[in-house]
C-alpha cells in the first residue's frame, strides 16, 4: 500500500508537530535528527523538508481540562 501525496504531507506535518511538541518550541538537535530519521523511515522526507520551510516553529502545550 502506498500513501497518496496528501497522506505523505499529513504524515510529514504530524512529525513536525510531534517535534515541536516534544521540544516545547525550542530547537533541539536530537529531536530534529530523530524527526528527519522518522520521515526517511516512512518515506516522507521530501514532504517533511518542504513543510519545514513553510511552517514556523511552534510551542504546543497540552489542553487542561
Amino acid at each position: 500500500m502506498e500513501l497518496t501525496k496528501e497522506g505523505k504531507q499529513e504524515f510529514a506535518l504530524a512529525i513536525i508537530l510531534w517535534k515541536d511538541f516534544k521540544s516545547e518550541g525550542r530547537f533541539d538537535p536530537k529531536l530534529t535528527i530523530t524527526a528527519i530519521r522518522m520521515a526517511k523511515m516512512i518515506g516522507v522526507e521530501k514532504e517533511y523538508d518542504e513543510l519545514m520551510t513553510k511552517i514556523p516553529p511552534m510551542k504546543i502545550t497540552p489542553r487542561e481540562g
